[in-house]
């Protein structure tokens, strides 16, 4: 029992990380962004299309589609991968979140439903225990396909854990993913350290150009949006890209505004008023964005990113096992905050229960630290 309860919290002693040589392999395989276009710097996939040396023919649709699938693929494992390298010391992280202001200003709720932080609790953890339980380290190849549902399975880890949070916080959860998803940009971010800590606001359509405003991080937006989505993200360029993906999550949930406001007037376009007016409704985006943002795009939008967009299975391994870390990191600075609003021998009840859900599933038996 006591073992499942420090699971999450011992992210740093247990989270493995990729291998150097499956990361080096990565590199080779994919080269730089413009080898990668010209397929010079890419292995041999698909018979024969994105061979080494050789360009990449568009005979028909289904080139055009993997080819974009790639490209889709790339860039989220370069987001992944950015948020990757910025959480890597979770005791560091949990050190700054205890000195925030709004976390220290939290304090033990007497009445709390429990029963309410306990289903969504178990709902959220389930759901990541499921996540860790793909055997990688035998049978790496399972990684191209556990991607698929992957951001599915760490959406709803986070996504239950932040419902538990919620219930602790104010007695009750949020009833869509809509108002969940703005009620925890707006309530949990500030009690979260960076990464986790970005958000974006602002004006996605301008006739200058966009008007962002970033918080969370010392960058500014033009300095953000001239940083290349196919960059291998490095310590240098992570808070980049990191900021990079909540700034697209924001301006794809504009352009999901203007497609629902077509097809409810019947229109093919907006005129620019229309645009301006819908533009500033658009309420700040967080990594929890990005997040379903993703859940979205592998299950409903454009699976071909993971179908047909994965090169090999070292470089799938290398996707699941990040976002995995992202998902443990997450997980473990949001139970801190459930932690300081619940009663000690209420989080105790929480931890035996969820151990008899964790032991059904083994630890992770992925490849070995780097």
């Amino acid at each position: 029992m006591a073992k499942a309860a420090s699971e999450i919290s011992a992210a740093d002693r247990e989270e493995p990380s990729p291998r150097r040589e499956v990361r080096n392999f990565a590199s080779h395989t994919w080269g730089s962004p413009a080898q990668r276009l010209s397929g010079k710097g890419g292995a041999p996939r698909h018979q024969g299309r994105w061979v080494k040396g050789k360009s990449i023919r568009h005979s028909s649709k289904s080139d055009h589609a993997e080819t974009d699938a790639q490209l889709t693929f790339r860039t989220y494992f370069t987001y992944v991968d950015a948020f990757r390298l910025l959480c890597e010391n979770l005791d560091k992280l949990k050190a700054v979140q205890r000195t925030l202001p709004d976390f220290q200003n939290l304090f033990q709720r007497n009445s709390i439903p429990i029963d309410l932080v306990r289903g969504s609790l178990h709902r959220g953890l389930v759901n990541f225990q499921v996540m860790r339980s793909i055997p990688l380290r035998a049978f790496p190849e399972c990684a191209l396909t556990a991607n698929v549902w992957s951001p599915v399975q760490a959406y709803y880890a986070v996504h239950g854990v932040g419902l538990a949070a919620f219930a602790a916080l104010t007695g009750t959860c949020p009833s869509t993913h809509g108002k969940f998803l703005s009620k925890a940009t707006n309530d949990l971010v500030p009690l979260l350290p960076f990464p986790f800590s970005i958000i974006c606001e602002g004006n996605p359509w301008n006739s200058a150009g966009p008007r962002f405003e970033i918080s969370g991080s010392k960058l500014q937006a033009t300095e953000v949006r001239n940083t290349a989505n196919l960059s291998t993200a490095n310590a240098s360029n992570a808070e980049c890209l990191a900021v990079k993906a909540i700034m697209t999550s924001h301006t794809h949930r504009f352009k999901d505004d203007c497609a629902d406001f077509k097809a409810r007037k019947g229109i093919q376009r907006l005129t620019p008023s229309q645009a301006r007016q819908l533009a500033p409704k658009v309420s700040p985006s967080s990594i929890f964005h990005f997040l379903y943002r993703l859940r979205l795009r592998s299950n409903y939008d454009d699976p071909m990113m993971f179908m047909a967009g994965q090169p090999d299975a070292g470089i799938a391994t290398i996707h699941y096992m990040n976002l995995h870390k992202i998902t443990h990191v997450f997980l473990s600075l949001l139970l801190e905050i459930l932690y300081a609003v619940v009663d000690s021998s209420d989080v105790a009840k929480m931890r035996e229960i969820y151990g008899r859900y964790s032991s059904r599933f083994p630890r992770p038996d992925w490849p070995t630290s780097r």
